[in-house]
C-alpha cells in the first residue's frame, strides 16, 4: 500500500513538473526590411506589449523572448528609420514570428541617446542611428567642443572603460586578448592593431575606422599604425566618434577581427 502511494505521489509530482514546463512560451524570429529579406534590421527593439519582456534583434536580425505565459499578445517591433510594426500573436510553446519593417522615406533628423534628443547632421545618419541603439558610445561634435581636448587621444581617455597612458590606449574588455592601441611615437614598429604587452591574437584586435574605411590592417607592415592614424585626425576635424568595447557590442559593419572599435567620422565625410 505504501509503495502504491509513493508511486502515485511521484506520478503526481512529475505531472505537476511537466505542466509547469508547459506553462511557458517562447516567441522567436527574424526582423528584416519589408520587400527585401536580405536586408537585416539588426538592433530592432522587440517588445511584448503589456509585459516587461523585450529584447533586440542581433546582427543576423534574429531575436528570442522566453518565459512568457501562453496566451495572446501584441508584439511591437521598432527601429530608427523604419515604420514600427505591431503584430497580434497567440503564443503556445515555441512560436516563430518573422517581422518585415517598412523603411521610412524621410531622412533621420533627430535621435534620442541616453534620454537626450539630438539633432542629426546631414550625411551622419548612420553613426547617430547606431548611437541611439545604445550598443556603443557616441562622442558628438558638441561633446568635443565642451572637452576642448589637446588631441584625439585625450578624447578617448575621458571615456569609461578606456585607459590612457603615455604608451597608448587600452580597452579594459580587450585586455584578455590584446591590451589596446600603441599610440606612442617612439619604439619599434608594430603591425597595425596590435597591442602592448600581450602576444597578438586575431580575436583581440582594436580596429580604427576613419569615414567608414578600416585603416588598421593586421599584419600589413606597409600601412600606417593606429598611432599615426589617430594622431593624424585632429579634434577640430572630427564630427562624431563611435566607440565600441567588447565584441558583443560591435555592429556587424565593423565586426571584422575586432574586440573593440574606434570609428572616427570627420566633417569632410
Amino acid at each position: 500500500m505504501r509503495r502504491r502511494l509513493f508511486l502515485l505521489a511521484l506520478t503526481v509530482a512529475a505531472a505537476g513538473t511537466l505542466q509547469a514546463q508547459r506553462e511557458f512560451a517562447e516567441v522567436r524570429g527574424r526582423v528584416t526590411q519589408n520587400g527585401d529579406t536580405t536586408i537585416i534590421a539588426s538592433g530592432a527593439e522587440v517588445q511584448v506589449l503589456g509585459t516587461a519582456y523585450h529584447t533586440y534583434a542581433g546582427r543576423d536580425g534574429r531575436y528570442s523572448i522566453t518565459g512568457l505565459a501562453p496566451g495572446e499578445y501584441d508584439v511591437r517591433v521598432r527601429l530608427i528609420e523604419y515604420q514600427p510594426a505591431t503584430v497580434h500573436v497567440r503564443l503556445s510553446g515555441v512560436t516563430t514570428l518573422d517581422v518585415p519593417l517598412l523603411r521610412l522615406p524621410q531622412a533621420l533628423t533627430e535621435v534620442r541617446i541616453s534620454g537626450k534628443v539630438m539633432k542629426v547632421p546631414a550625411r551622419f545618419e548612420e553613426p547617430y542611428r547606431r548611437g541611439a541603439v545604445g550598443f556603443g558610445r557616441l562622442i558628438t561634435r558638441e561633446d568635443i567642443e565642451r572637452m576642448n581636448p589637446y588631441d584625439t587621444k585625450s578624447i578617448l581617455g575621458a571615456q569609461p572603460g578606456i585607459l590612457v597612458n603615455d604608451r597608448g590606449v587600452t580597452f579594459q574588455r580587450c585586455q584578455g586578448a590584446l591590451s589596446g592601441l600603441d599610440l606612442s611615437k617612439g619604439g619599434t614598429a608594430r603591425a597595425p592593431g596590435l597591442s602592448l604587452g600581450a602576444p597578438p591574437t586575431r580575436q583581440g584586435n582594436v580596429q580604427v575606422y576613419v569615414d567608414g574605411i578600416r585603416m588598421t590592417r593586421t599584419g600589413d607592415t606597409n600601412g600606417m599604425d593606429a598611432a599615426t592614424i589617430i594622431d593624424n585626425v585632429p579634434p577640430v576635424a572630427i564630427q562624431v566618434i563611435e566607440v565600441y568595447s567588447g565584441s558583443s557590442r560591435i555592429p556587424g559593419e565593423f565586426l571584422s577581427d575586432a574586440c573593440a572599435v574606434i570609428a572616427i567620422w570627420t566633417k569632410a565625410y
